[in-house]
């Protein structure tokens, strides 16, 4: 370049490329947080009180009239196999129900001649328990009204295991008899007895199924 002539400009300079912004946890690490505080979250004692008293409806409750005379009706939670393994024993009779063994629990109830030979335990008293606040009590004729039967028939218990029978409520509106004093239990033919006392004792007036 001669002396005195202009200076050529000089080229553009290339652009550095943008830096991207540095992330310090990226996306799957947030999700990954956001469901490990959640978990915790729904976890959490007082939050799940919190669900349970504002969103879960409450269980439906049962007042039952136990008092000698009364009307009421009881939720008894059975199986179909409980029609032949539910037994009591007393030498009491209420109102014409028994319970299926005499007091010394190795004798049958003597069958008056004119019983009818299979009338499904109608005035046979057995246990159950409630299901609202497993009540003990002792009902005749359970088994008897026509759509616990119906279930009976079904779902026999001569054929259906009793681990493979489906749990159900009978809705059985019921006469309160009075109450034994003492009396043999037995949920099992198989099972010992107990003893329990001042169980009160019905006689099923009708029966539904709550499905």
């Amino acid at each position: 370049m001669t002396e005195g002539s202009p200076t050529a400009p000089a080229a553009p300079r290339a652009a550095a490329p943008a830096t991207p912004p540095l992330e310090l946890i990226d996306r799957k690490m947030w999700w990954l947080i956001i469901l490990f505080f959640g978990t915790a979250l729904f976890s959490f004692g007082e939050f799940n009180n919190y669900v349970e008293r504002n969103f879960v409806p409450a269980p439906p409750t049962m007042n039952y009239n136990l008092e000698t005379g009364a009307s009421t009706t009881l939720d008894l939670t059975v199986v179909t196999g409980d029609m032949k393994r539910l037994t009591c024993a007393s030498d009491k009779d209420l109102d014409g129900v028994h319970c299926a063994f005499v007091a010394d629990k190795h004798k049958l109830w003597p069958r008056t001649p004119d019983a009818p030979i299979d009338n499904n335990f109608k005035e046979v008293l057995q246990p159950y328990r409630t299901l609202f606040n497993n009540q003990l009590v002792l009902v005749s004729g359970v088994w008897a009204t026509p759509e616990v039967a119906m279930r009976v028939h079904t779902e026999s218990p001569d054929v259906v295991p009793v681990k493979r029978e489906a749990r159900f409520t009978a809705l059985c509106k019921v006469k309160i008899l009075g109450k034994l004093d003492e009396v043999g239990i037995r949920w099992e033919p198989s099972q010992q007895w107990y003893t329990e006392k001042n169980v009160v004792t019905a006689r099923v007036e009708s029966c539904t199924i709550d499905h």
